[in-house]
């Protein structure tokens, strides 16, 4: 009996496999130069790779020159899109490492922006375009700052399924993907598998060259909103050890510096942005494993599975949050009874507080238009709270970032610390370091667990 010829559908299939791969591995933008002097090998035979060529400098700094976009198509744009190669030291070893280039920028730190797999959760998208436009900008001094010393991993979604089909909070298969973190499966939550794979990989990498290093530099920011939970705050891990330990040790006492440094960065965001509010904050052992009611039928889902917790159980990182931002309002009090529009304000300082009246535009206008335009608090209000709108969120985005320059000490934030009523960095540590010593010993002298500052629903 002979066997049924193979189906046209599959051999059609097959020739599109083999030109997916053949696009993906050759043509513009796909290949392999080598420098065996320097035992280094740059390669952009894969998907996406769009490196044209690569020439080494009299002193020894590597020059890497892209493909336009659609070159393999045979379509001239001009247009040439991210850098998207791949470093091999060692070529000959089969073993060595491959570091994947999305940037020319020395590695200094490293944030990881985790957009919320929720549909329904616009505040979020509103953060990030803020933080997407800082970026973006071409002359202002905390963007080009921000560029200059960091390297942004940027995932904008990790549940295409379900906003596809229009969920609010699940996948297609009806399971919350922010509560399977502690053990993602491939085959059940592959963008989650992956996110944390990358972030194991990346945090091994800095770990090769100091055991500190991930801890100290790489930073993983989760992007929420929340409905019953008003103002825009932040979820934070809590390493302080438990009450049964004891109190005097070396180790309680790193375990509060690095709570003080979790804490550092929510006071640093308030900061920079009016619209974030500090005390609505938690930090609490409480919130790492609370379970959840309403998630698939009141099942036993926790918080430990989020990717605030599991990641930083994984990972042992200092800096990982997730930044909530209500639908609707925040918690700020707006006592007069007209409220004039928003207007903005600059991102960094320098910027004026009154606009020439002359005709001509005066240095400080050049000056503004330098600056990415902040939104600025209403001084008065028909409202009890300050209504929120995607200016606002917006703002708490670019805050979030501005913010990352102070906490690693880094030129380019502006003024804000200096002119708050801290003074300095050492000032807001030392105010933390008692806020927590004061949480800690109930005036018994003993160690208790650490509180949040509210007490209310919250979900991630």
């Amino acid at each position: 009996m002979e066997s049924a010829p193979p189906c046209s559908s599959t051999l059609e299939e097959d020739d599109d496999a083999q030109m997916l791969h053949r696009l993906a591995t050759s043509g513009p933008g796909k290949t392999d130069i080598e420098f065996v002097d320097r035992n280094l090998r740059f390669s952009s035979r894969f998907d996406s790779g769009n490196m044209a060529n690569v020439q080494q400098t009299e002193s020894g700094a590597f020059h890497v020159h892209l493909a336009e976009d659609a070159a393999a198509f045979g379509i001239s744009t001009g247009y040439s899109t991210w850098f998207y190669f791949e470093i091999e030291k060692g070529a000959e070893n089969n073993n060595s490492k491959k570091t994947i280039i999305t940037q020319q920028k020395q590695e200094i730190q490293l944030v990881l922006t985790n957009m919320n797999p929720q549909r329904g959760e616009t505040p979020a998208n509103f953060m990030l375009d803020g933080m997407l436009q800082l970026l973006l900008h071409p002359t202002d001094e905390s963007a080009i700052a921000l560029r200059r010393q960091f390297v942004f991993k940027i995932i904008p979604m990790l549940n295409p399924d379900g906003v596809c089909g229009g969920f609010y909070r699940t996948d297609s298969r009806g399971v919350n993907l922010n509560r399977v973190y502690e053990d993602p499966q491939s085959d059940l939550a592959p963008t989650v598998f992956a996110l944390k794979e990358l972030i194991l990989e990346l945090v091994s990498i800095y770990d090769s060259i100091d055991s500190t290093a991930a801890q100290k530099n790489m930073v993983y920011l989760d992007l929420h909103a929340h409905s019953n939970r008003r103002g825009c705050f932040v979820y934070g891990n809590n390493h302080l050890p438990d009450a049964s330990e004891g109190t005097n040790s070396k180790a309680m006492e790193a375990d509060i510096a690095r709570q003080v440094q979790t804490q550092l960065y929510a006071r640093l965001v308030g900061l920079h942005t009016p619209f974030f509010d500090y005390m609505a904050c938690a930090f609490d052992k409480d919130n790492m494993s609370r379970h959840d009611l309403r998630d698939n039928d009141n099942a036993t889902t926790s918080r430990q599975g989020s990717s605030r917790v599991a990641l930083y159980r994984a990972t042992g990182l200092t800096y990982v949050y997730t930044i909530e931002c209500n639908y609707n309002e925040g918690r700020r009090t707006l006592r007069s009874s007209s409220s004039p529009p928003t207007i903005p304000v600059s991102t960094s300082a320098g910027a004026p507080k009154h606009r020439s009246s002359s005709k001509g535009p005066s240095k400080h206008q050049q000056l503004d238009k330098r600056l990415l335009p902040r939104q600025a608090v209403p001084k008065s209000g028909l409202h009890l709270y300050l209504k929120f709108s995607p200016a606002e969120w917006k703002d708490v985005g670019i805050g979030a970032l501005v913010a990352l320059l102070d906490l690693f000490e880094l030129p380019g934030a502006g003024d804000k610390l200096e002119k708050s009523p801290f003074r300095s960095r050492d000032g807001i540590e030392k105010n933390i370091l008692a806020e927590i010593r004061a949480t800690m010993s109930g005036g018994d002298g003993k160690v208790h667990q650490q509180k949040s500052r509210q007490v209310g629903k919250s979900k991630s």
